[in-house]
């Protein structure tokens, strides 16, 4: 009871005091002993949008494929919004304002997902009207909304005659040429460029001509989203129905491509010194993204994940440093009876899969079109394959899984939902990078001040303890219980507290990480040094003087 008397409050100042600093740092700590464990994480897997990039997006470019042409007609926004406005344009920007949950407000601001705002930020000014008008003229009446899962949105469009809409026309004149019973809808499809393409009735040289376009955009690191329409005869009183390829009722196939938007994200400011800050303290940051991988290979090279001139190849296999969802879906998964960790621990049961995530492990600095599911995976394969001590970033609800599987969550504290600041051990307030290597370094200096806590509470313990033992010697009792109490209450826990303030003594930021299963704040050699040396000296200055 004496040796842990001053040590528990010593230990929980030490690390409120420590929370406290991390707080003037953008740093809120929901789960005190997150503080610590901060300080020894050696792997950062953060998501892209928000946190590596300023989350501030906008449409700089996009492209359009006129009927029955083989090439596809670039421009910039600014082009498109002040140049003569071809159909394919028109259809275009009407397809980005009409296929997305973004909404304006009485101030005249749109407000929804950056991808979103961003395209409707654009397109309503090459339709030249109102959102809620457009909106009016074809109103919806269907819609599978996006999923990280999937990549891909739809929705599905009534008309309603306007002497000024091109597609209410159209519409009007694909009814009257089809039976009078049904109903002309028309279905809009927007998301990832590879699904919007096999949704399309394209020839070779058009996917050969779209695929270069996006391409091209990626490269730049920009985000690309492709649209794309079907008109559809829906028989009287149909019911929409289904969420996928293989439960619609409805075509998916034999789309008309429209065109692609080209958003920019641009890194955020301070983003690649952190990073670089964070390598040369021992910490690997690692990209996880539900972007198109060449997006996501741009993007780390601007912010200093992977080297300038670094090649990477996605599908020989033999190069790790990015992988994909498919990848994970394809040779990641254990069989189902078996976990990660099983698979670690025993790699004969799965080699295929063990064989792929140690390379992984090894060599993957970039994750790139991955679900949720698989963020949690790619946590326990460092967990178990590595060794390391992970901290992963995220803001929505499905990432909850993946920030509680991690040593330290980590959610977003602007656009984080409330699920994964529930499930994180530390919210960041402003969303930045920098805050969390500004956290590490307190985090370190945490352990550090600990543990020179720590030792200097276990130090004064002998000279107190040992005369209790002299008692069964027939020495008189040197100090009752109350003086001890007195003693640790009086002065040992404040002296003891006090080296929490301390600032750091060398640079912490230049060394590897603490790993805490292989390097405990309290050792035996810091039990051997308190108790049989300091200690002992201790007791003997005090019985002889």
């Amino acid at each position: 009871d004496l040796a842990i008397m001053g040590l528990m409050p010593t230990v929980t100042f030490s690390l409120m005091i420590s929370s406290r600093q991390m707080a003037k740092r953008k740093v809120l700590v929901r789960k005190i002993d997150a503080v610590e464990t901060l300080g020894c994480v050696s792997v950062l897997c953060s998501d892209k949008t928000g946190t590596l990039t300023s989350g501030k997006m906008a449409v700089t470019d996009l492209a359009i494929m006129e009927a029955e042409a083989t090439t596809l007609n670039h421009m910039s926004i600014q082009e498109a919004q002040n140049s003569e406005k071809s159909e394919t344009l028109k259809k275009l920007a009407q397809g980005g304002l009409l296929n997305s949950n973004a909404k304006q407000t009485a101030q005249l601001e749109f407000v929804g997902s950056p991808t979103e705002v961003a395209i409707v930020s654009a397109c309503h000014l090459i339709v030249g009207k109102p959102l809620e008008e457009v909106r009016s003229e074809t109103p919806q009446v269907y819609e599978i909304p996006f999923s990280s899962a999937t990549k891909w949105m739809l929705t599905a469009h009534g008309s309603r005659a306007s002497n000024d809409s091109q597609v209410s026309q159209e519409l009007a004149q694909a009814q009257a040429q089809s039976s009078q019973e049904s109903n002309m809808i028309r279905l809009l499809l927007k998301g990832a460029p590879e699904f919007v393409v096999s949704c399309c009735k394209l020839s070779n040289e058009q996917v050969k001509a779209i695929t270069s376009c996006y391409e091209e955009f990626m490269n730049l690191g920009k985000r690309v989203l492709c649209v794309a329409e079907c008109n559809f005869a829906a028989p009287p009183e149909f019911q929409f129905q289904g969420s996928g390829p293989k439960d619609v009722n409805f075509p998916l196939s034999g789309y008309t491509f429209l065109g692609v938007f080209a958003i920019e994200d641009p890194p955020k400011p301070g983003v690649r010194e952190s990073i670089a800050s964070m390598r040369d303290a021992g910490c690997q940051t690692i990209m996880v993204t539900g972007d198109h991988p060449s997006t996501a290979l741009a993007i780390s090279r601007r912010i200093g994940i992977l080297g300038d001139h670094e090649a990477v190849d996605t599908l020989s296999g033999e190069n790790f440093a990015a992988i994909t969802g498919a990848m994970i879906s394809s040779q990641g998964l254990p069989p189902d009876d078996l976990t990660l960790a099983e698979v670690a621990n025993a790699p004969e049961l799965a080699p295929e899969c063990a064989h792929f995530w140690r390379k992984c492990v090894q060599q993957a600095r970039v994750f790139a079109r991955v679900s949720p599911l698989d963020k949690q995976a790619i946590v326990q394969a460092y967990q178990h394959f590595a060794g390391e001590i992970v901290a992963m970033t995220g803001d929505g609800v499905n990432d909850a899984p993946a920030l509680k599987e991690a040593e330290v969550g980590i959610a977003m504290g602007i656009r984080g939902t409330e699920v994964a600041k529930e499930a994180a051990d530390i919210v960041l307030l402003d969303d930045d990078l920098q805050s969390v290597a500004a956290g590490m370094e307190q985090g370190r200096l945490c352990a550090e001040n600990l543990r020179k806590s720590v030792l200097y509470t276990m130090c004064s313990k002998v000279p107190q303890a040992l005369p209790t033992f002299a008692q069964l010697l027939g020495i008189p009792v040197a100090l009752t219980t109350v003086q001890v109490i007195l003693i640790d209450i009086g002065t040992d826990i404040w002296t003891a507290v006090a080296y929490a303030a301390q600032p750091a003594e060398t640079s912490l930021m230049k060394k590897r990480p603490r790993h805490p299963r292989k390097d405990a704040i309290v050792n035996s050699r810091m039990l051997l040094y308190s108790f049989a040396y300091i200690g002992v000296i201790q007791s003997l200055c005090c019985w002889s003087s």
